[in-house]
């Protein structure tokens, strides 16, 4: 018996066309997605393999990190106190100041950044 209106639900078995309903067999892969793309090559393919290749090299050859070790900031701060403050030294007096081998002015300019100076 419906109620409100609503069709009678019937089990799919009970139901004569549900035979007649059957899914075909599904599949993950399809023919388009087997077969290797083969795009024509073109004249900008090979320098964005180049560039790819030139920025690989350059990310195995990444310069390791720098630890600032507290020693190491004991002596940013001095420096950057003797000289005046966040606001007046620049990177490079910093560096020079606190005559570290193979500190960049790039890593004291980070190091102002992560104090929030």
């Amino acid at each position: 018996m419906p109620l409100n209106g609503l069709p009678n639900l019937v089990k799919s078995s009970e139901r004569p066309e549900a035979a007649a309903m059957a899914v075909p067999e599904l599949s993950l892969s399809s023919p388009a997605i087997d077969a290797p793309y083969m795009a024509a090559p073109s004249a900008d393919s090979s320098a964005v393999t180049d560039a790819r290749a030139q920025s690989q090299q350059q990310s195995g050859q990444r310069k390791a990190r720098r630890c600032w070790l507290p020693e190491l900031h004991r002596r940013f701060v001095a420096a950057l106190q003797h000289l005046g403050g966040p606001q007046v030294a620049t990177p490079k007096q910093i560096r020079e100041m606190m005559k570290v081998d193979g500190l960049t002015n790039d890593e004291v300019k980070s190091h102002l950044q992560v104090c929030s100076y």
